[in-house]
């Protein structure tokens, strides 16, 4: 193309752009709602086992724990047992929460044999094995741990290169001081209830509420639990009146703000209830003074209706401000709801968690005897100190 004035005019050449080529993009329109899982096919449980193969099945773990301790050729203490054997630890813990056996002093696996060998032999006579068995097991048990027995030494013990001589060893050692771990109460957890196997005094089927201290201390051994146990305010305590250890009524507060049931000495005197002196503990009263408790009583049959009995840890307090004390413990596993009415009345509903059955309790101002109870109550109910 020429301009007017001579000069040839050319036009630029333009490149095509690569993506001119693309097709557009197909798109769907996003649908409503959240996109559901597809649902899954239901797996049918496995056909359970029958309650003789399950007897038999706990009757080899025990054996199992039985040859694992006395495997070991010095007593062990009770936290390296946690490292050493988890199964055992737990089955121990298990023991201790059915009130099979108590903690040692020593703080070892001493007692805990005694009480495995019972529960061992407990195990044979559900299974109907008599005596004669239970025998021959034992004596199985023994041969295959004296079998087991040197090369467990041989194992523990240093090259003769290594070994001290008298000369070696020093006249006195020096003492290993534990670093204690204090515990607020209230940071406790609240422990499982669970059924009694009828062995000990508490009947078969039983509700048994476990002491959360005592759970607390049996996996910590180097720990100290420390807290506060008192009722609410004088105007909003309301009282109740329990049978308690099957012997009377008497005074009882529900106390939510508390992690412990505890009791006081002379109402623990008088209904002839016994505690373990070994198991105290640091509780604070509403004074704001400290001390330490009497010890702990064990499974106290608490009666609040027909039919809805629990059996209850009680911490005994000497020169408490109460009679007895119900926290937490015994109100979560009850099921505990509070009713106030117009009336002015207040009612408490408890539930079995064994049975299901349910029972309103009524509640009466605090110092105050019902006419209904008078008769029934020997023991003289002082008005509020708090």
């Amino acid at each position: 193309m020429l301009e007017p004035s001579g000069l040839e005019v050319v036009e630029p050449t333009r490149k095509l752009m690569p993506y001119v080529q693309v097709p557009p993009l197909r798109t769907k329109p996003i649908q409503g709602g959240r996109k559901l899982a597809p649902e899954k096919t239901p797996v049918e449980a496995p056909a359970g086992r029958s309650a003789q193969a399950l007897k038999q099945a706990r009757k080899e773990l025990i054996m199992g724990i039985i040859k694992e301790i006395f495997s070991v050729p010095h007593p062990m203490k009770l936290e390296d047992l946690a490292m050493v054997s988890p199964l055992a630890w737990q089955e121990a813990i298990d023991l201790l929460k059915k009130g099979k056996w108590d903690r040692s002093k020593s703080g070892t696996t001493e007692e805990l044999k005694g009480a495995l060998l019972q529960e061992l032999e407990d195990t044979m006579a559900d299974l109907g094995q008599d005596s004669l068995s239970y025998l021959n097991v034992l004596a199985e048990i023994y041969s295959q741990v004296d079998a087991a027995s040197p090369k467990v030494e041989e194992q523990l013990a240093p090259p003769p290169s290594q070994r001290a001589t008298v000369e070696d060893v020093p006249e006195e050692e020096e003492k290993i001081t534990e670093e204690m771990v204090e515990v607020l109460l209230q940071d406790l957890p609240v422990p499982m209830c669970y059924e009694s196997d009828g062995s000990g005094e508490v009947p078969a089927g039983g509700l048994i509420i476990p002491d959360a201290v005592e759970v607390f201390l049996a996996e910590h051994s180097r720990a100290e639990v420390k807290g506060m146990v008192t009722a609410s305010e004088s105007e909003k305590i309301r009282v109740s009146f329990p049978i308690i250890n099957h012997a009377q009524r008497e005074e009882s507060i529900f106390d939510e703000g508390s992690q412990v049931c505890s009791a006081s000495e002379a109402v623990a005197r008088t209904l002839g209830i016994s505690w373990d002196p070994d198991l105290t503990i640091g509780l604070q009263s509403s004074n704001r003074t400290t001390a330490r408790t009497l010890g702990l009583a064990r499974n106290v049959p608490i009666q609040c209706g027909d039919g809805v009995t629990a059996y209850v840890q009680l911490h005994i307090v000497r020169d408490a401000a109460y009679k007895i004390l119900l926290g937490r413990p015994f109100l979560s596993v009850m099921s505990a709801q509070s009713h106030n009415h117009l009336d002015g009345s207040h009612t408490m509903t408890l539930a079995d968690p064994n049975s299901g059955r349910r029972v309103v309790v009524p509640s009466f101002p605090r110092g105050e005897i019902p006419e209904l109870y008078r008769d029934e109550s020997n023991t003289s109910f002082r008005t509020s100190r708090i």
